[in-house]
C-alpha cells in the first residue's frame, strides 16, 4: 500500500456541526486515498460503477457555493453515493 500524509481537521471533542469548503475538499482527498487504497472491496466497487473522481467532482458541484457545510447534509450525500457502489459485507458508514 502507497503511504502518503492525509489531512483531517477533526479534534477530539467530536464531528463538528458545520465546516468549511476547504475542509470538504480535504476530506474528500482523504476519503477516495482510503477507499482506494485500504478498502477490499475496492474493485468490486468500481465494477459496480464506483468512481471516485466522478464522486469528488459530484461533491464539489453541490457545495461549491457553500461557506458552511452541514456536517449532517455531508453524511447524507456520503451515504447515498457511496454506499450504493460499495454492497459487499465490508464496507459501511459509521458515524460518530
Amino acid at each position: 500500500m502507497e503511504y502518503r500524509n492525509i489531512y483531517l481537521n477533526w479534534n477530539n471533542e467530536g464531528t463538528p456541526q458545520f465546516f468549511s469548503y476547504e475542509d470538504l475538499q480535504n476530506d474528500v482527498n482523504a476519503l477516495n486515498y482510503l477507499i482506494s487504497t485500504a478498502y477490499a472491496g475496492y474493485e468490486d466497487a468500481v465494477k459496480r460503477g464506483l468512481n471516485l473522481e466522478t464522486f469528488a467532482e459530484q461533491v464539489d458541484d453541490y457545495y461549491y457555493s457553500y461557506d458552511r457545510i452541514s456536517t449532517d447534509d455531508y453524511i447524507h450525500t456520503l451515504t447515498n453515493f457511496l454506499e450504493k457502489k460499495n454492497q459487499g459485507s465490508s464496507f459501511y458508514l459509521f458515524w460518530l
